[in-house]
């Protein structure tokens, strides 16, 4: 199973169903997203060109955008149009629990939730909930929180 970022919502649905994981174990709050203010759109004459330069990887994305689909289609629309209603209120549930706001300035994050760039979303994370921390904290932060579990592990 291959996840396509526009469909992560349904990607997700269905690697639960391979992983055999429930659905909360895949709640996400969105990150490194970036602002509506800062995003450009992009014209069709772009598009082709980039289509035409990255042909490679539109080749490689066709292919997994069929795969996905036929695994849409083999889990049946109904279904997993369930499933992502369920997953979608999961994840609203989370932002309302942990996120006490958007920060207009990045600057005043505390360094585990601040974003690469000012362009991007930084969330004031609740703090009064301990597992909050792991929803908001931009992605090297959380991978250097898993190297220090792991090492500690190995160590043991």
């Amino acid at each position: 199973l291959v996840l396509i970022s526009e469909e992560m919502d349904a990607s997700l649905v269905l690697l639960s169903q391979v992983l055999c994981w429930p659905i909360n174990h895949f709640t996400t709050l969105m990150v490194n997203t970036r602002k509506k203010s800062t995003q450009i759109p992009m014209s069709e004459e772009t598009r082709e060109a980039l289509k035409d330069w990255l042909w490679p990887d539109m080749m490689l994305y066709s292919y997994f955008r069929q795969v996905l689909d036929k695994r849409k289609q083999n889990y049946g629309t109904q279904t997993l149009n369930a499933k992502v209603k369920e997953l979608k209120k999961m994840n609203a549930q989370v932002k309302e629990v942990c996120v006490e706001g958007i920060s207009k300035l990045n600057n005043d994050l505390s360094t585990e939730y601040k974003p690469w760039s000012d362009d991007i979303i930084g969330y004031k994370i609740n703090d009064t909930v301990p597992w909050c921390k792991y929803y908001g904290m931009v992605e090297n932060r959380f991978i250097d929180l898993l190297r220090k579990i792991q090492r500690s592990r190995y160590q043991r």
